[in-house]
């Protein structure tokens, strides 16, 4: 099996074990981001410890997009002197990778079609191949970034959607799940204000003020990159 192959099956394994309790949710609030010792917390510790400039005192708010597949992105709304700006950094490199050479240096994920007295030797080369290329610290890990200015009117139509967004953060009841999708796209929402700092999360919305907030977050992120509009950002804002 090569490393891609073996990467992307063990990532598999791992998403049907996580989330699918979490999946096909009826979405009208979100629920709080585990502790780093806890499930999946860890990997939001990386990427909050990855994503740092996204938490500069500049920023007011920020959000992060979580693909299954693909790279992580952060989206930031950042405040200097009275002028606005979304601020968009993404890894060149995918940072679960770390989490999953974590989980095969712990024994919870390993390969099942090999002898047993060829485990170990096996799990240190799935690690190796896993690390390969990656710096030792993920905080070295390169980021690509984009920056662009927004106006005041829409920076405070995104803090109005965050705040409605966060003001409800609770764990999902058994009532809620209503389907079970295999992967998706997890999304992360942080705020600050004068009362302190609110994170709420929701995986792979489909309706919903949930669902609203993901589409807000990743429609920000197109403007950013000059694939959309800001008034199709301030649209999305207002309908949260």
């Amino acid at each position: 099996m090569t490393a891609l192959r073996a990467f992307l099956a063990a990532l598999a394994a791992m998403l049907a074990t996580f989330t699918i309790p979490a999946a096909g949710l009826a979405q009208e609030h979100l629920e709080p981001i585990a502790e780093p010792d806890k499930g999946l917390g860890g990997y939001s510790a990386l990427l909050r410890t990855a994503f740092d400039d996204a938490y500069a005192d500049s920023a007011i708010l920020n959000g992060t997009i979580i693909p299954s597949f693909t790279v992580e992105k952060s989206v930031a709304l950042h405040e200097r002197r009275g002028r606005y700006r979304i601020e968009v950094l993404a890894p060149q490199e995918h940072l679960w990778r770390y989490i999953l050479a974590g989980m095969y240096g712990n024994g919870s994920v390993r390969r099942v079609d090999i002898p047993p007295d060829e485990a170990e030797k096996a799990r240190q080369q799935e690690i190796r191949e896993i690390m390969r290329g990656l710096p030792r610290d993920p905080r070295d890990v390169p980021l690509r970034r984009c920056s662009r200015r927004i106006s005041g009117e829409t920076a405070q139509l995104l803090m109005r959607a965050w705040q409605s967004g966060l003001v409800d953060i609770r764990p999902f009841e058994k009532g809620e799940i209503t389907a079970i999708i295999m992967d998706g796209t997890s999304y992360e929402f942080w705020a600050a204000d004068a009362e302190g700092s609110k994170r709420g999360s929701i995986y792979a919305p489909t309706y919903g003020k949930s669902d609203r907030l993901a589409k807000l977050l990743r429609s920000m992120a197109e403007f950013c990159e000059r694939r959309g509009k800001e008034s199709t950002v301030a649209q999305l804002a207002s309908a949260v």
